[in-house]
């Protein structure tokens, strides 16, 4: 086996690893848009609790039933406190949904510099032809685009 044979095994296996990596990023994006989709419906739910609980209390008030309206302040609270927790745990959905965006850019960029090389190298050939692989750039450099402006770099 040759120097450009081996050389052109090394940049496959990148470019097949760098392709699992995106998939996998890709998929985990998608995965944490959805809870963090579920976490706000959930918290909106609450939202409109808190508010049903909140007119209970000014009712009970009003009607001078002091116990009632200690029960729903209770229930109230605890609806506070849960809507706490989830707007924690959609915070960290957010945080960990930027670092994968960020991860992905990253591969998109390695994946571009990959083909670069590719490219300066003679003999290299990753199993498509030039039409495809300028394809693919593109597809690369858009969507390494459109994910910029969604991070805001």
């Amino acid at each position: 086996m040759g120097l450009f044979d081996n050389h052109n095994l090394e940049l496959r296996s990148l470019l097949k690893q760098l392709q699992t990596q995106e998939q996998h990023t890709q998929r985990l994006i998608a995965n944490l848009q959805r809870q963090e989709k579920s976490l706000q419906n959930q918290i909106i739910a609450i939202a409109r609790d808190v508010q049903i609980w909140n007119t209970r209390i000014k009712d009970a008030k009003a009607a001078k039933r002091i116990e009632s309206a200690r029960t729903a302040a209770d229930k109230e609270a605890a609806l506070r406190r849960e809507g706490d927790r989830l707007w924690r745990q959609m915070e960290e959905k957010k945080k960990r949904l930027m670092q994968a965006q960020k991860l992905l850019v990253q591969i998109y960029q390695k994946r571009q510099q990959v083909l670069a090389q590719a490219d300066n190298f003679p003999g290299y050939q990753t199993g498509y032809n030039n039409v495809e692989q300028e394809f693919d750039r593109l597809e690369i450099e858009f969507e390494l685009e459109q994910l910029k402006q969604n991070l805001g770099l």
